[in-house]
């Protein structure tokens, strides 16, 4: 019986031996690391004082994009964007210049959401002036951009306020929806003119 009790001390004893040296090896090797990036919606990419220039498929420049900061999103290919400044170009016309406090752009730049004060500033052969909203939608490869907000457009010392707008950039006009109204002042006559 002290040989039976004997063999099983020594089983027990080799397990238990066996036991920690497979805990001693887990705690000495190095942690797996998974270098998979759970999917979220947390940025992958970041830039300050960002410049871009878009050219289309023949190397003609179509619009130019600076940003205050960017962040791009892996899991929708979105981009955010602070304080974007986009120039909307044609060849061998004037400009039209976006400015909002805040932009969101979709997968591929199909769609631009600009927001929180919006101003677009018209090409220089237009009379001078600004429009004003709070929400554009904008189709870079299109040359659109539209809102259901109210708009302001200020131009010499004329008012025109709308609930709705579309901007046609190739065609140089916009088309105003809704609740459209006018205050017009006639030009100062200077020296008794």
């Amino acid at each position: 019986m002290n040989s039976y009790f004997y063999s099983i001390s020594k089983m027990i004893l080799l397990l238990i031996m066996a036991a920690l040296s497979l805990w001693l090896v887990e705690m000495s090797s190095p942690p797996i690391v998974n270098f998979e990036r759970p999917i979220g919606h947390e940025h992958d990419l970041f830039a300050f004082n960002l410049a871009a220039s878009i050219f289309d498929a023949q190397g003609i420049l179509q619009r130019k994009i600076h940003t205050d900061y960017l962040e791009h999103f892996a899991d929708d290919d979105s981009t955010e964007l602070r304080n974007p400044d986009f120039t909307i170009l044609q060849a061998g016309q004037p400009a039209w210049l976006i400015h909002a406090h805040h932009g969101r752009v979709s997968s591929e730049g199909e769609t631009v959401w600009l927001e929180k004060e919006v101003v677009i500033r018209r090409p220089p052969n237009f009379p001078p002036g600004e429009l004003t909203t709070t929400l554009l939608r904008v189709l870079p490869k299109q040359q659109y951009a539209e809102t259901d907000q109210p708009v302001i457009i200020n131009y010499l010392q004329n008012k025109i306020t709308a609930r709705g707008m579309r901007i046609y950039f190739a065609e140089k006009y916009w088309e105003l929806l809704n609740q459209v109204r006018a205050q017009f002042y006639p030009k100062q006559k200077i020296n008794g003119d």
